[in-house]
């Protein structure tokens, strides 16, 4: 069992701009301002190096690389544990939507391909087959990229993989945003884990990052609470989010299920 009692987390909201180099500068400059606010753990939002990316794909496929060297630099050099968000990266002439997570130390942990592909993102993407969860800083973590969040299965099987909090880098349009923020709700009431969802701002896009926890309410009943949340333009939250007070109602939740019963899910 995680032996720590809380750590720090960071969203960090950017307002992307056309050029992915000063994108890629005011991310670096929120991440150092949220290191400053002693976050631990920081997570980036889904392509937020450039405005619209569809259109500029090519430019985005060829700088992932680069990016994330250079964020592994700044994991090393501020020791902490990033999440870059989501980016789209070319692996063996395919492309995926993938997040990575970087150590202290600047490794690569490991890296989540987007699993649920949103609308006509399948004619661009490869989608990921497999929930990986990522152990780093004595923390079990998971990733959901943007739509995998509106499917419960993605949660439920970090969560019985053993993920102890899960992030949720994503790219919402204003007219889903109620819909994201029950999902986010949902996804952490049903399995008792806490997310940080983490948004882009600009024309299109609220804002709206926010951090939900399960926390204990009256007669012992779990209630999904926003302990933080990001309002327009560039931002960072962060907040200190407890890892283990959930946890004797997390496996209580888990041990009720009926496995058996839900043999439809996979047939």
């Amino acid at each position: 069992m995680n032996l720590r009692w809380s750590i720090r987390v960071a969203a960090i909201q950017i307002e992307p701009g056309e050029n992915i180099q000063e994108n890629t500068a005011k991310a670096e400059s929120l991440i150092r301002a949220a290191v400053k606010a002693g976050a631990e753990f920081i997570c980036l939002p889904e392509m937020w190096l450039h405005k619209e990316p569809i259109p500029h794909i090519d430019e985005v496929i060829d700088s992932a690389k680069s990016i994330i060297s250079r964020f592994s630099q700044l994991a090393k050099e501020l020791n902490v544990v990033l999440i870059p968000g989501a980016v789209y990266e070319e692996s063996g002439n395919e492309v995926f939507v993938s997040a990575y997570v970087i150590a202290p130390d600047g490794k690569i942990v490991g890296r989540q391909d987007k699993v649920h592909l949103f609308r006509d993102e399948g004619a661009f993407f490869k989608p990921g087959t497999n929930f990986e969860v990522f152990e780093v800083n004595d923390v079990k973590l998971g990733i959901m990229v943007c739509y995998d969040v509106a499917f419960p299965e993605s949660a439920r099987c970090l969560t019985l993989k053993g993920a102890e909090i899960i992030f949720n880098p994503s790219r919402i349009v204003k007219e889903a945003m109620e819909p994201w923020r029950l999902y986010v709700k949902a996804r952490c009431l049903e399995n008792r884990v806490p997310i940080v969802a983490v948004n882009i701002y600009d024309h299109a896009h609220s804002g709206g990052s926010f951090v939900c926890v399960p926390s204990e309410g009256a007669k012992r009943f779990i209630h999904p609470v926003v302990l933080t949340q990001a309002e327009s333009g560039s931002a960072t939250i962060t907040c200190d989010v407890d890892l283990l007070s959930i946890v004797e109602f997390r496996l209580d939740r888990l041990s009720r299920r009926v496995p058996a019963a839900y043999r439809c899910i996979v047939e």
